[in-house]
């Protein structure tokens, strides 16, 4: 995942008097309760902001996921310019999704002012024990010698693990399956 970035939906406000004494900062973020480290470090920074505001606001975290971002981002957008209401993202919602689906009901440049950069999480290349690949050398060449008999999973089009294992893809020469994934252990629905 690229580095997280923090953006504030409304034009810069004075800062006197905020935040108001008791309320609530809502914290958008468009993911999951849950899913994965975008929220894991939302919460971290909502609960540090509340204790570094030093006041009795609280800094609520209002998980709106789905859509790569979209839905998550598009509340935001919606949500009143008051200084209360902050998304939590990243470069896949408001980078790389508008050159995909041009009918975005929030334009990341117009809605949106960044206000801090609190992370920088890498993308990662894992297999299972059982794939005979000890480094990424390795890994392209079992995947070409195999082809679609490994699977190449991310969180989904436009995210970082996609656009990341793409050019992998191009660049290895590997074919990965297409079967559906199951779970080790459960059988298929009847």
């Amino acid at each position: 995942m690229p580095p997280l970035v923090a953006t504030l939906t409304c034009a810069p406000v004075q800062a006197q008097g905020w935040p108001a004494q008791g309320k609530n900062i809502q914290l958008i973020v468009p993911a999951p309760g849950g899913g994965g480290t975008g929220d894991t470090i939302a919460r971290i920074i909502a609960e540090q902001l509340a204790v570094r505001l030093r006041t009795k606001s609280p800094v609520i975290v209002d998980n709106k996921g789905g859509a790569n971002g979209n839905i998550g981002a598009a509340a935001a957008a919606a949500a009143p310019a008051d200084g209360y209401h902050l998304l939590f993202s990243w470069a896949g919602t408001l980078a790389v999704n508008p050159a995909l689906n041009k009918k975005l009901t929030f334009d990341p440049r117009r809605d949106f002012e960044p206000i801090a950069l609190l992370a920088d999480v890498p993308n990662i290349i894992v297999t299972r024990n059982e794939v005979p690949a000890k480094d990424v050398t390795q890994l392209a060449g079992y995947a070409r010698a195999n082809p679609e008999k490994l699977h190449f999973c991310s969180t989904g089009n436009g995210s970082s693990m996609h656009l990341a294992g793409e050019p992998f893809t191009r660049e290895s020469g590997a074919r990965w399956s297409t079967r559906p994934i199951r779970p080790r252990g459960r059988r298929p629905p009847t």
